[in-house]
């Protein structure tokens, strides 16, 4: 029997519910301002830093001698840091702490406190890039080289190489170079560093080596020149013969029709000034168009280097063959036989022989 006053079944059930609900509303509602809370906490931190594991890859540069300032700003540049500021703020809490100039690989969109991490631990470089400079090659295309292997912007480069002509100690070009890069990017294997100023320095820092040992300044006295001079006349016998035997006697070709006043009709001086390069057999056209560099319409050397020569050349130059040799002509593109010549007829009898060569093998000329 139901006792007076007691809820009935139905009633209970109705109570229960009502509980039920006013637990899912009021959970609801804390979710909703829980969500809203954390929404708001959320958009306060990365007002400052970033929150997460970062996202796409990217490989951070730091030159040598960047303070933390300049790394704070290259991470927000690349979007590795949201702030800068953040970044400073938490290494200045630390004690004098030392980013490593090299390459990093990081992500973008990184806690800030992360990103110090990672820049403070040298493991973290990627390895540094080793390039080779091969001899013979136009500046134009040495920069291609060193794009590639430092990636670091041409602009970098370009910007070092005008700043060098008006200051030539910038980059450590040698005082008679008039601030002209070309023919003194010594060819040779480097470890590249980090800023294009300091990639050009080594590579003239080892001309200077090499000059040295060859006493190049002495020696171009010697036979009467400059030393740029003979750099301009290396430059030629780099590009024009490639057998050891052959370069000392390029270079007193070169000399002999100096000394007649002969023009000296090198192609590979004409293709420089037209900015052409490999092996290149100029067409009519392009040997009488006039440039600075056109040694068929302008007596004595070209006014600059046209590549930068290797030792082999540079001795080749300060120390040329004995003879009355006026003409050569490669023979044998692929072994690099070339032949020497007194007379214009002996030297049209070789330009045949490289004719008949070429017509064998037209893939090559």
């Amino acid at each position: 029997m139901r006792k007076s006053g007691s809820p009935t079944p139905g009633q209970r059930i109705k109570s229960g519910v009502a509980v039920l609900i006013s637990l899912v509303v009021l959970i609801g509602g804390g979710l909703y301002v829980g969500n809203k809370v954390y929404d708001r906490y959320m958009q306060w931190r990365e007002e400052d830093d970033y929150i997460g594991q970062g996202e796409v890859e990217v490989i951070v540069t730091v030159p040598e001698g960047a303070g933390l300032t300049r790394v704070a700003q290259i991470c927000q540049e690349q979007d590795v840091i949201k702030s800068a500021t953040t970044f400073i703020r938490l290494a200045n809490r630390m004690h004098d702490p030392i980013v490593q100039a090299g390459r990093y690989r990081m992500r973008t969109r990184l806690p800030a406190a992360v990103a110090l991490d990672i820049l403070l631990d040298p493991s973290n470089q990627v390895e540094r890039s080793m390039v080779t400079i091969p001899e013979g090659r136009a500046i134009w295309l040495t920069l291609d080289r060193l794009v590639e292997a430092t990636g670091l912007p041409r602009s970098d480069f370009e910007a070092a190489l005008t700043a060098a002509q008006s200051d030539p100690s910038l980059i450590g070009l040698p005082s008679y170079s008039g601030g002209q890069a070309e023919g003194f990017l010594f060819p040779d294997t480097y470890e590249m560093p980090m800023q294009a100023t300091s990639v050009l320095s080594r590579m003239t820092t080892r001309f200077g080596e090499i000059a040295r040992e060859l006493e190049l300044e002495d020696r171009a006295a010697e036979l009467g020149l400059t030393p740029y001079q003979v750099v301009i006349v290396a430059s030629i016998v780099e590009a024009e013969v490639n057998r050891e035997e052959d370069r000392p006697k390029a270079a007193r070709v070169i000399y002999n029709r100096l000394a007649r006043d002969m023009p000296l009709q090198v192609d590979t001086s004409v293709s420089y000034g037209l900015n052409m390069t490999g092996n290149v057999n100029p067409s009519q056209v392009e040997l009488d168009t006039d440039t600075p560099y056109n040694t068929y319409l302008h007596h004595g050397l070209p006014p600059t280097p046209i590549n930068s020569p290797g030792r082999a050349a540079l001795n080749a130059a300060l120390h040329p063959a004995e003879g009355d040799w006026l003409y050569w002509v490669t023979v044998d593109l692929n072994s690099g036989e070339t032949r020497f010549a007194t007379t214009y007829e002996e030297h049209l009898a070789n330009v045949d022989l490289y004719r008949r060569w070429c017509s064998e093998h037209p893939e090559v000329c």
